[in-house]
């Protein structure tokens, strides 16, 4: 079935899939079913509208950073670096709270060094949005972005 899309507001894409339900009459078409989708699911603010083939689509990994482009539907390199920053946020984040209780067990029972080498750890982990910026600039493509993997720090023995 081909899908619907179009621009919103925001400049983002939204895709409408066009359906035949079981409630349908027989002999509901494909083409009844994109004439309902657009005339009932299409907002009237919408602009660039398409039927497409969802083969025509871009891969989904950056479906917030797509954007039409001369009719066509691109990926935005700004939106897609800004995305792969907040998942690698995510994953940062996952990091410190899993050394919490490390860190406070060293700094309970540890050594100097050891509460040293958790602290430069965790300020690693916190720095490295703000460390990896020019890696992901000199990213391309989004593929490049999507495959981009920073340096972790390395937890503490």
């Amino acid at each position: 079935m081909q899908v619907i899309t179009y621009q919103r507001l925001d400049g983002g894409v939204s895709v409408c899939h066009s359906v035949i339900s079981s409630d349908d009459p027989p002999g509901f078409t494909e083409a009844d079913a994109l004439a309902r989708a657009l005339s009932k699911d299409i907002p009237p603010t919408a602009s660039n509208i398409v039927v497409r083939s969802p083969s025509a689509l871009p891969a989904r990994r950056f479906r917030n950073a797509w954007r039409h482009q001369a009719n066509m539907i691109g990926e935005s390199l700004p939106d897609c670096r800004s995305l792969k920053l907040d998942w690698l946020r995510i994953e940062r984040d996952r990091r410190l709270v899993a050394s919490d209780p490390k860190m406070l067990r060293a700094n309970e029972q540890g050594t100097a060094q050891e509460q040293a080498d958790w602290k430069a750890y965790r300020q690693a982990l916190r720095t490295l949005p703000a460390t990896i910026q020019t890696d992901l600039q000199s990213k391309t493509t989004a593929d490049e972005i999507d495959l981009y993997s920073p340096a972790w720090p390395v937890e503490p023995p």
